[in-house]
Protein backbone atom coordinates (compact mmCIF):
# COMPACT_ATOMS: atom_id res chain seq x y z
CA UNK A 1 0.00 0.00 0.00
CA UNK A 2 1.38 2.96 -1.07
CA UNK A 3 0.75 6.60 0.96
CA UNK A 4 0.21 9.55 -0.83
CA UNK A 5 1.18 11.79 1.69
CA UNK A 6 4.62 9.91 2.21
CA UNK A 7 5.09 10.10 -1.37
CA UNK A 8 4.53 14.14 -1.38
CA UNK A 9 7.10 13.92 1.98
CA UNK A 10 9.57 12.07 -0.02
CA UNK A 11 8.96 14.73 -3.55
CA UNK A 12 8.98 17.78 -1.22
CA UNK A 13 12.80 16.31 0.56
CA UNK A 14 13.95 15.71 -3.03
CA UNK A 15 12.85 19.33 -4.46
CA UNK A 16 14.82 20.74 -1.39
CA UNK A 17 18.12 18.12 -1.24
CA UNK A 18 18.44 19.42 -5.67
CA UNK A 19 18.19 22.85 -4.56
CA UNK A 20 20.73 22.73 -2.19
CA UNK A 21 23.21 20.57 -4.28
CA UNK A 22 23.04 23.51 -5.93
CA UNK A 23 23.72 26.08 -3.87
CA UNK A 24 20.96 27.92 -4.34
CA UNK A 25 18.58 29.31 -1.43
CA UNK A 26 14.79 29.64 -1.48
CA UNK A 27 14.70 33.00 -2.33
CA UNK A 28 17.28 32.88 -5.12
CA UNK A 29 14.96 29.94 -6.95
CA UNK A 30 11.89 32.15 -6.01
CA UNK A 31 13.47 35.18 -8.02
CA UNK A 32 14.48 32.58 -11.28
CA UNK A 33 11.54 31.19 -11.89
CA UNK A 34 9.07 34.37 -10.49
CA UNK A 35 7.55 32.61 -7.28
CA UNK A 36 7.17 34.17 -4.05
CA UNK A 37 9.57 32.03 -1.28
CA UNK A 38 6.52 31.46 0.33
CA UNK A 39 5.35 29.19 -2.62
CA UNK A 40 8.61 27.36 -2.86
CA UNK A 41 8.87 26.55 0.67
CA UNK A 42 4.97 25.28 0.91
CA UNK A 43 6.23 22.72 -1.86
CA UNK A 44 9.50 21.78 -0.21
CA UNK A 45 7.66 21.34 3.34
CA UNK A 46 4.88 19.27 1.62
CA UNK A 47 2.24 21.31 2.42
CA UNK A 48 -0.66 20.91 0.53
CA UNK A 49 -1.00 19.29 -3.09
CA UNK A 50 1.96 20.19 -5.58
CA UNK A 51 0.96 21.16 -8.86
CA UNK A 52 2.70 19.32 -11.83
CA UNK A 53 3.52 22.30 -13.94
CA UNK A 54 5.43 24.13 -10.70
CA UNK A 55 7.14 20.75 -10.10
CA UNK A 56 8.57 21.01 -13.58
CA UNK A 57 8.88 24.46 -13.74
CA UNK A 58 11.37 24.23 -10.62
CA UNK A 59 13.62 21.20 -12.35
CA UNK A 60 13.78 23.34 -15.45
CA UNK A 61 15.01 26.07 -13.28
CA UNK A 62 17.70 23.37 -11.27
CA UNK A 63 18.97 21.61 -14.42
CA UNK A 64 17.06 18.73 -14.08
CA UNK A 65 15.93 17.31 -17.31
CA UNK A 66 14.14 13.77 -18.29
CA UNK A 67 11.71 14.34 -14.96
CA UNK A 68 8.89 11.49 -15.32
CA UNK A 69 5.97 13.74 -14.81
CA UNK A 70 3.02 12.16 -12.43
CA UNK A 71 -0.01 13.86 -10.60
CA UNK A 72 -0.29 13.87 -7.11
CA UNK A 73 -3.36 12.74 -5.10
CA UNK A 74 -4.55 14.71 -3.00
CA UNK A 75 -3.70 15.76 0.60
CA UNK A 76 -6.17 14.93 3.71
CA UNK A 77 -8.35 17.88 4.16
CA UNK A 78 -7.70 20.51 6.63
CA UNK A 79 -10.12 22.31 8.86
CA UNK A 80 -10.16 25.79 6.97
CA UNK A 81 -11.03 23.43 3.58
CA UNK A 82 -13.35 20.73 5.09
CA UNK A 83 -15.70 19.42 2.36
CA UNK A 84 -17.86 16.66 4.36
CA UNK A 85 -18.78 15.27 0.46
CA UNK A 86 -14.74 15.22 -0.43
CA UNK A 87 -13.99 13.91 3.07
CA UNK A 88 -16.59 10.70 2.86
CA UNK A 89 -15.19 10.11 -1.08
CA UNK A 90 -11.55 10.13 0.59
CA UNK A 91 -12.91 8.05 3.78
CA UNK A 92 -14.74 5.72 1.09
CA UNK A 93 -11.41 5.35 -1.28
CA UNK A 94 -9.67 4.37 1.90
CA UNK A 95 -11.90 1.42 2.51
CA UNK A 96 -11.62 0.28 -0.96
CA UNK A 97 -8.11 -0.15 -0.90
CA UNK A 98 -7.57 -1.44 2.77
CA UNK A 99 -10.58 -4.26 1.73
CA UNK A 100 -9.04 -4.59 -1.83
CA UNK A 101 -7.44 -8.50 -2.04
CA UNK A 102 -4.02 -7.43 -2.34
CA UNK A 103 -4.22 -4.80 0.52
CA UNK A 104 -2.90 -4.63 3.92
CA UNK A 105 -2.77 -6.29 7.18
CA UNK A 106 -5.54 -4.08 8.99
CA UNK A 107 -6.44 -4.72 12.94
CA UNK A 108 -8.79 -2.20 14.44
CA UNK A 109 -9.05 -1.59 17.94
CA UNK A 110 -12.75 -0.42 18.68
CA UNK A 111 -13.73 1.15 22.12
CA UNK A 112 -16.90 -0.53 23.16
CA UNK A 113 -18.47 3.07 24.70
CA UNK A 114 -19.21 3.83 21.30
CA UNK A 115 -21.58 1.23 21.33
CA UNK A 116 -23.08 2.35 24.50
CA UNK A 117 -22.95 6.25 23.58
CA UNK A 118 -25.19 6.22 20.25
CA UNK A 119 -25.36 9.34 18.83
CA UNK A 120 -27.27 7.90 15.50
CA UNK A 121 -30.05 6.16 14.89
CA UNK A 122 -30.04 2.45 16.41
CA UNK A 123 -30.81 0.76 13.49
CA UNK A 124 -27.98 2.60 11.87
CA UNK A 125 -25.51 1.65 14.51
CA UNK A 126 -26.77 -1.88 14.14
CA UNK A 127 -26.07 -1.76 10.89
CA UNK A 128 -22.84 -0.37 11.43
CA UNK A 129 -22.11 -3.28 13.48
CA UNK A 130 -23.16 -6.12 11.52
CA UNK A 131 -21.08 -4.52 8.92
CA UNK A 132 -18.09 -4.87 11.10
CA UNK A 133 -18.52 -8.26 11.66
CA UNK A 134 -19.34 -9.43 8.28
CA UNK A 135 -16.16 -7.63 6.97
CA UNK A 136 -14.09 -9.51 10.10
CA UNK A 137 -15.61 -13.07 9.04
CA UNK A 138 -15.09 -12.36 4.84
CA UNK A 139 -11.48 -10.35 4.63
CA UNK A 140 -8.74 -12.76 5.99
CA UNK A 141 -6.59 -9.78 6.40
CA UNK A 142 -9.17 -7.67 8.57
CA UNK A 143 -9.23 -8.10 12.48
CA UNK A 144 -11.56 -6.47 14.85
CA UNK A 145 -10.82 -5.94 18.68
CA UNK A 146 -13.06 -4.47 21.16
CA UNK A 147 -11.61 -2.52 24.10
CA UNK A 148 -14.17 -2.94 27.11
CA UNK A 149 -15.10 -0.43 28.85
CA UNK A 150 -14.64 -1.93 32.19
CA UNK A 151 -10.78 -2.84 31.34
CA UNK A 152 -8.15 -1.01 33.24
CA UNK A 153 -5.11 0.14 31.51
CA UNK A 154 -2.08 1.06 33.76
CA UNK A 155 0.34 3.66 32.19
CA UNK A 156 -1.88 4.87 29.17
CA UNK A 157 -4.52 7.13 28.70
CA UNK A 158 -7.46 6.37 26.20
CA UNK A 159 -7.29 8.10 23.50
CA UNK A 160 -9.56 11.28 22.59
CA UNK A 161 -9.53 10.66 18.75
CA UNK A 162 -9.18 7.85 16.65
CA UNK A 163 -5.83 7.15 15.32
CA UNK A 164 -4.40 4.88 12.08
CA UNK A 165 -0.79 3.57 12.19
CA UNK A 166 0.68 3.08 8.88
CA UNK A 167 3.83 0.81 7.79
CA UNK A 168 4.84 0.12 4.28
CA UNK A 169 7.17 -2.04 2.50
CA UNK A 170 9.20 0.47 0.84
CA UNK A 171 12.34 1.28 3.06
CA UNK A 172 11.89 4.96 1.82
CA UNK A 173 8.59 5.07 2.81
CA UNK A 174 8.86 5.98 6.70
CA UNK A 175 5.51 4.83 9.49
CA UNK A 176 2.80 7.38 9.63
CA UNK A 177 0.41 8.13 12.13
CA UNK A 178 -2.78 9.91 10.81
CA UNK A 179 -5.69 11.64 13.64
CA UNK A 180 -9.25 11.58 12.81
CA UNK A 181 -10.79 14.57 14.31
CA UNK A 182 -14.70 15.87 12.84
CA UNK A 183 -13.41 17.74 10.29
CA UNK A 184 -10.04 17.01 8.93
CA UNK A 185 -7.00 14.15 9.15
CA UNK A 186 -4.35 14.92 10.15
CA UNK A 187 -1.17 12.88 9.27
CA UNK A 188 2.45 12.56 10.92
CA UNK A 189 6.06 11.29 10.00
CA UNK A 190 7.55 12.84 12.85
CA UNK A 191 9.45 10.30 14.60
CA UNK A 192 7.78 11.61 18.49
CA UNK A 193 4.27 11.74 17.47
CA UNK A 194 4.80 7.83 15.51
CA UNK A 195 6.90 6.08 18.92
CA UNK A 196 4.14 7.95 21.10
CA UNK A 197 1.01 6.46 19.20
CA UNK A 198 2.59 2.68 18.75
CA UNK A 199 3.46 2.92 22.13
CA UNK A 200 0.13 3.99 23.06
CA UNK A 201 -1.22 1.08 20.32
CA UNK A 202 0.76 -1.51 22.04
CA UNK A 203 -0.59 -1.02 25.58
CA UNK A 204 -4.03 -1.07 24.43
CA UNK A 205 -3.72 -4.53 22.14
CA UNK A 206 -2.84 -6.03 25.79
CA UNK A 207 -6.34 -5.05 26.99
CA UNK A 208 -8.71 -6.01 24.37
CA UNK A 209 -10.30 -9.34 23.80
CA UNK A 210 -10.02 -11.72 21.83
CA UNK A 211 -10.98 -11.60 17.99
CA UNK A 212 -13.19 -14.29 18.91
CA UNK A 213 -15.20 -12.82 21.76
CA UNK A 214 -15.11 -9.20 20.49
CA UNK A 215 -16.91 -10.80 17.26
CA UNK A 216 -19.68 -12.03 20.02
CA UNK A 217 -19.92 -9.01 21.93
CA UNK A 218 -20.45 -6.80 18.80
CA UNK A 219 -22.91 -9.06 17.46
CA UNK A 220 -24.77 -8.88 20.84
CA UNK A 221 -24.23 -5.21 20.82
CA UNK A 222 -26.20 -5.22 16.93
CA UNK A 223 -28.91 -7.18 18.41
CA UNK A 224 -29.47 -4.94 21.48
CA UNK A 225 -29.24 -1.76 19.10
CA UNK A 226 -32.10 -3.83 16.43
CA UNK A 227 -34.15 -3.79 19.98
CA UNK A 228 -34.24 -0.12 20.66
CA UNK A 229 -34.57 0.45 17.17
CA UNK A 230 -37.79 -1.75 16.84
CA UNK A 231 -39.17 -0.33 20.79
CA UNK A 232 -38.33 3.08 19.04
CA UNK A 233 -40.42 2.52 15.96
CA UNK A 234 -37.62 3.64 13.89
Amino acid sequence: MVSPYVRRQRLAAELRRLREERGLMADELAKRIHYSRTKISRLENASGRPDVADVIKILDALGITGAARTSSPAPPPSASTFNLVKMTEARQRRQELILHPEGPTYTVILDEVVLQRVNVPAGIMAAQVRYLVQLADSVADLTNRLLPVDTYIEGVPIPQAAFSLYTFSAPADPPMVVIETSSSDLPYTGRCEVEQHTKRYDLLSKAVLSSEDSLKRLSKAADRLDRQSAGAGE
